[in-house]
C-alpha cells in the first residue's frame, strides 16, 4: 500500500504540475517535496546528476529540454522534460531514479495500478517498440482523463542493480500524431543502457 501511495503521489505531482503549467525557463528549477535538494547537482549545461546512483539526467532527450527537477526523498528524483512546458497541449515525460526495493515485476504493477487509478484509464496498444535498450524492462498505455484532458499515458522501467530507472510519458489528444512522434523519439534517447558504478573492492591486507 505504501509503495502505491508513493507511486500515486509521483504521478499526480509531475502530472498536474505540468498540467497547469505554462512554458518556463530554460534553466531547471528544484523542488523538494522530501529529503533535501542536495540529492542532485546541476551541471553548467544544464543536465542533472543523481548523486547517490550515479545516473546523469542529459539536459534534453529528443528536442524536449530539461524543465524541472523535484526530490522526493533520500535518494528518490525526478526530472521532467518537456517541449514547451506541458501546459500548452504538448507532451511531457518524467523520467524517475530511485532505489530498488523490490521486484521489476511488483513494481511496474504498481505503476500501472497509479496510471489506471489516476486516469481512469483502460489498456491501449503501445505508441512504439520498447527501446532496444529497454528490453529488459516492463511497459504499459493507457488512455484515460486528467484535470478534463484527454490523453494516453504510458510507462517504462528497468532495473538497473539497486535501482529503479522509470519514464513515465503523457500525450495530450490535443498533440496528436506529432505529439506521439516526439514523445516515441525522446523516450529512445533515455539512456536506458545505464549501469551504476561498481562498488570498490574490499581493502585486502
Amino acid at each position: 500500500m505504501i509503495a502505491g501511495l508513493r507511486l500515486g503521489r509521483k504521478f499526480l505531482i509531475s502530472a498536474l504540475m505540468l498540467v497547469g503549467a505554462h512554458a518556463v525557463a530554460a534553466e531547471p528549477r528544484v523542488i523538494v517535496n522530501g529529503g533535501s535538494a542536495d540529492e542532485v547537482e546541476i551541471h553548467g549545461d544544464d543536465s542533472v546528476v543523481h548523486r547517490a546512483s550515479g545516473f546523469v539526467f542529459a539536459n534534453h532527450i529528443g528536442d524536449m529540454p530539461l524543465r524541472k527537477i523535484q526530490v522526493y526523498g533520500t535518494a528518490d528524483a525526478s526530472v521532467d522534460y518537456s517541449l514547451r512546458g506541458g501546459g500548452n497541449g504538448d507532451a511531457w515525460i518524467t523520467v524517475f531514479v530511485y532505489p530498488a526495493q523490490k521486484q521489476l515485476a511488483d513494481e511496474a504493477t504498481d505503476i500501472e495500478n497509479a496510471l489506471i487509478e489516476t486516469l481512469h484509464g483502460s489498456r491501449t496498444p503501445s505508441i512504439g517498440e520498447l527501446p532496444s535498450t529497454a528490453a529488459d524492462g516492463r511497459s504499459g498505455w493507457y488512455k484515460g482523463i486528467l484535470d478534463h484532458r484527454k490523453m494516453t499515458s504510458g510507462y517504462i522501467v528497468v532495473r538497473r542493480g539497486d535501482w529503479f530507472v522509470e519514464a513515465r510519458a503523457t500525450v495530450p489528444d490535443e498533440a496528436g500524431p506529432l505529439g506521439i512522434e516526439r514523445t516515441r523519439r525522446a523516450l529512445a534517447a533515455i539512456p536506458w543502457h545505464w549501469r551504476p558504478p561498481a562498488s570498490p573492492a574490499p581493502a585486502t591486507t
